[in-house]
């Protein structure tokens, strides 16, 4: 319900549900079983890749935060995989820079997988899509195998008609 619960490149096997009701989750490795997330997840530390087998729950209180500093999965930036069950989403999506990254104009940053994976709903708030910069942002494009953020120009139009995520329906 509190603190920072750290996995260091290994595994962590549930056999009830995993439920973070508060604090940060942080790391890579493996985790095994069925997650409810109403606290912070964050992949790496500070970037890195979080594989997830069971299904996961991201409610409405629940932050994946995505740190990108640069251009390659794992060691640039943070991916999480889904390796089977449901993925349901709600809840923010924030993005942090790091390393004083800056991504260039068309830069695609694949941040979630969901292999054979269930995905249902989508993610709510997005924090961090302005880059800081008046000449480019993120946008978050959804598809049925997964979520790819993708530096565009233009500065973020929040509450406008290109809300800057193109949802795409579960299969």
């Amino acid at each position: 319900t509190a603190g920072t619960t750290y996995l260091n490149g290994g595994n962590l096997s549930v056999n009830i549900e995993l439920q973070l009701l508060g604090g940060v989750l942080q790391g890579a490795g493996e985790i095994a079983g069925q997650i409810t997330n109403a606290a912070v997840i964050n992949p790496g530390s500070p970037i890195g890749i979080l594989n997830v087998a069971g299904d996961y729950a991201q409610g409405a209180t629940g932050t994946l935060q995505i740190d990108l500093g640069g251009t390659s999965p794992g060691t640039g930036f943070d991916q999480i995989n889904f390796t089977f069950g449901t993925v349901s989403l709600d809840g923010t999506l924030r993005v942090a820079l790091t390393n004083g990254f800056l991504p260039n104009f068309g830069d695609s940053f694949r941040i979630m997988t969901f292999g054979s994976n269930t995905r249902t709903g989508n993610f709510k708030n997005f924090l961090g899509f302005d880059l800081g910069v008046t000449d480019r942002h993120l946008e978050a494009a959804y598809d049925v195998s997964g979520l790819t953020l993708v530096t565009r120009a233009g500065p973020l139009v929040i509450g406008g008609p290109t809300i800057q995520v193109t949802p795409f329906p579960p299969s």
